[in-house]
């Protein structure tokens, strides 16, 4: 018997090769087993089949598959959301804020502030000349004693000097006159004082009428010797027992008010204006007179006085000592 070889010139992929090789062998197998039951024998060689290694093309196997018809899902009818009907919010009326009036303020009255009228020196008026009494008797006196103080040094007075002066200086510093007259004891208690009037020179003066008054002065004080300069305007060193603006007699008897110890009231009040001769009198002035005549109060002259309130309102008058000196006049009776 003749072996022959059978080769399949089949390309396969690796699994079916293996798989189609199993069932050739499985075939050869049973054919083996055919043949030896009968007469004769058929012998295969053990040669096995050349497999062509390795499978380039894949069987050209076309599996047409049948779609299966799947049963079109019925769609579920999602039961319709009944809209729950929301209570319909009903707006909370807020009371309307009723506007509180406020009470409308009343306007404070403000106290209009009244100006405190200073005591403006009123000049006394000049009396009508009255006919002399056949019986009355007119003195004229020359001060024992003149000088002018100073506010802005205690240092300095002017006791010898031929001037002396009221009011302020162009800086507003205050000059004071002091001025005293000695009555003869020919006056006396049983004397009537008539009139009484206080003569000065001015010379010199810035240009303007100020008012100089005359004030009874209430406390003792003392002339010295000492001098100003030339003018006399800012009065010179202390010499003695002079007064100053701090001491009435130098040096240890001071004023109580510095500036002059003197009554409130003036007693004779006159404008002053240019170069001139100006005169003071009227009732106090002859009361004071009267007082010092009958003792009631003691004789200590005079303090002049001029406008403060401003610069440069100073009057310049002779002194005792000056060019034309001041004169007091006394008219009087005896009772």
């Amino acid at each position: 018997m003749r072996t022959e070889s059978i080769r399949i010139p089949i390309k396969l992929n690796r699994p079916l090769s293996i798989l189609i090789f199993l069932l050739l062998l499985l075939g050869i197998f049973g054919l083996s087993c055919a043949n030896n039951s009968g007469t004769d024998s058929i012998t295969i060689s053990p040669t096995l089949p050349t497999l062509t290694p390795p499978i380039t093309s894949p069987l050209n196997i076309t599996t047409t598959a049948s779609p299966t018809a799947l049963p079109a899902p019925t769609p579920t009818a999602l039961p319709t959301p009944t809209p729950i009907a929301l209570p319909t919010p009903t707006p909370i009326a807020l009371p309307t804020p009723t506007p509180t009036a406020l009470p409308t303020p009343t306007p404070i009255a403000l106290p209009t502030p009244t100006a405190t009228a200073l005591p403006t020196a009123t000049p006394t008026a000049l009396p009508t000349p009255t006919p002399a009494l056949s019986n009355s008797i007119k003195t004229e006196l020359k001060p024992l004693k003149d000088t002018t103080i100073y506010s802005e040094s205690s240092k300095v007075s002017n006791g010898g000097g031929q001037f002396i002066f009221a009011g302020n200086n162009n800086q507003s510093d205050s000059r004071r006159a002091l001025i005293m007259f000695d009555i003869p004891s020919s006056i006396n208690s049983k004397s009537q004082v008539v009139n009484v009037e206080l003569s000065l020179e001015m010379d010199r003066a810035r240009e303007g009428a100020f008012q100089v008054a005359l004030y009874k002065l209430t406390n003792e004080w003392s002339e010295g010797s000492s001098q100003g300069g030339q003018g006399e305007g800012a009065g010179g060193t202390i010499q003695g027992l002079d007064a100053t603006w701090k001491n009435r007699i130098h040096p240890g008897h001071a004023w109580i008010k510095r500036g002059g110890d003197f009554e409130i009231e003036p007693s004779a009040v006159s404008m002053v204006k240019g170069p001139g001769s100006y005169t003071w009198s009227g009732p106090r002035l002859n009361e004071d007179v009267q007082n010092w005549i009958n003792g009631t109060h003691r004789n200590y002259g005079w303090i002049l006085i001029g406008d403060e309130s401003e610069s440069i309102t100073a009057k310049r008058f002779s002194s005792r000592t000056g060019p034309s000196a001041p004169v007091l006049e006394i008219e009087y009776i005896f009772n």
